[in-house]
C-alpha cells in the first residue's frame, strides 16, 4: 500500500507575527501567515516547493479563502487541493443556517461509495436546498467528499481502517487481478516448497500424515480378534468395538468400505494381515504393500519436484 504526502496550508489571521511550522513525521506541512501579504505567503509556499515537490500524488489542505487557493495552485499546479472541513462548516453554519442537521453533511463528506454519499446528500439537500447549493456550486465535491476525490481514495487521512483497506482492495488500478493471482501462485508455491523439505527430512516410507493413520490403526486393531471360517487364506471376519466387518485380502476389500476407498491399511486390514503373518518384519512390510502407492513419501517427492 502506498501513502501519499499530505501537505496542510493554513493560514491563521493575526497581524503581529508569522510562525512556521514542519511536523516531525514529514507528512504534514503548517504555514500560518499574515492574511493580507499574499505577496509574502507566495514566497513561503515557494519556499516549502524546494523541500516538497509539486506532483500529482500531493496534496494540498487549505480553507476556502480564494486567495490561498490561487496562491497555492500557483506553486502547486500538479497537486490535488482540499478544503479544511471546519472551515466549510463553519460556512454552513452562519451563512445557511445549517448547524442543526450538520450531521447529515459529516456522513455523507466521510462516506467512501458514492451510493452512500448520493444517498446522505439527498437528505442534507431535503433539510436545506440553499447548503445543498453551496456545496454543490460553490464548492467542488472532490475538495471536500472522500468518495469524489480524485485519485485513490486511501490518499484521505483517516481513522476508519476497516473502510480504508476495503477502498484500497477495490481499486482494481492498483490492485489489478493479474497481480491477486500471482500472489496467491507464489503463496502457495512457497507453501509447497517448505512442505516438500518437511516429507524429505522425515526419511519415512509414507508421507508423515498415512505413517500417523498407519500407527493409531495399528493401536487400534490389538482390540479386534478375526476368525476364518471357511479356511480361505485371504478371507476373514474381524470381529470388535461393536462390529463385524469382512476383510478380503486379495480384493484389497472390508464390507466397511474404508479398506476400498482410501486404500490405506485401517485396523481390520491390519488385523487380517497379524493374523495371516504373524508379527514381524514381514507383517511390517505387508502393512505397506497392501496400501497405495501415492501415500509413499517418494511418490510425494516424485509430483513435487
Amino acid at each position: 500500500m502506498s501513502f501519499r504526502l499530505a501537505v496542510a496550508v493554513a493560514f491563521q489571521y493575526t497581524e503581529l507575527h508569522v510562525q512556521e511550522q514542519i511536523s516531525v513525521m514529514g507528512s504534514l506541512v503548517v504555514l500560518r501567515g499574515h492574511k493580507y501579504c499574499v505577496a509574502f505567503r507566495f514566497r513561503k509556499i515557494k519556499k516549502l516547493k524546494s523541500i516538497i515537490e509539486d506532483e500529482p500524488d500531493l496534496c494540498g489542505i487549505s480553507d476556502r479563502n480564494i486567495s490561498i487557493t490561487n496562491t497555492f495552485s500557483r506553486v502547486y499546479s500538479r497537486a490535488y487541493h482540499r478544503l479544511f472541513l471546519r472551515q466549510v462548516t463553519e460556512n454552513l453554519c452562519v451563512n445557511q443556517h445549517y448547524g442543526e442537521h450538520l450531521y447529515l453533511f459529516y456522513i455523507a463528506e466521510k462516506a467512501y461509495y458514492f451510493d452512500d454519499f448520493k444517498e446522505n446528500y439527498e437528505k442534507l439537500k431535503y433539510s436545506c436546498l440553499e447548503a445543498a447549493h453551496v456545496l454543490e456550486n460553490m464548492f467542488d465535491f472532490e475538495k471536500y467528499s472522500r468518495a469524489h476525490f480524485l485519485g485513490n481514495r486511501y490518499d484521505v487521512i483517516t481513522t476508519n481502517i476497516a473502510e480504508l483497506l476495503n477502498s484500497v482492495l477495490m481499486d482494481k488500478r492498483e490492485y489489478p487481478m493479474s497481480y491477486v493471482f500471482n500472489s496467491l501462485a507464489k503463496k502457495i508455491g512457497e507453501k509447497f516448497t517448505e512442505r516438500y523439505a518437511y516429507v524429505d527430512g522425515k526419511k519415512n516410507i509414507f508421507v508423515p500424515y498415512a505413517e500417523k493413520i498407519l500407527r493409531d490403526s495399528k493401536s487400534s486393531s490389538d482390540s479386534l480378534y478375526m476368525t476364518n471360517p471357511n479356511g480361505v487364506l485371504d478371507q476373514y471376519t474381524v470381529f470388535g468395538n461393536g462390529a463385524t466387518a469382512k476383510v478380503n485380502l486379495l480384493k484389497r476389500s472390508c464390507s466397511c468400505q474404508k479398506f476400498n476407498l482410501v486404500r490405506i491399511s485401517y485396523e481390520q486390514a491390519m488385523a487380517t494381515l497379524r493374523a495371516k503373518h504373524g508379527d514381524g518384519i514381514v507383517y511390517g512390510n505387508s502393512i505397506y504393500e497392501y496400501s497405495s502407492l501415492i501415500y509413499k513419501a517418494a511418490s510425494y517427492l516424485l509430483v513435487y519436484s
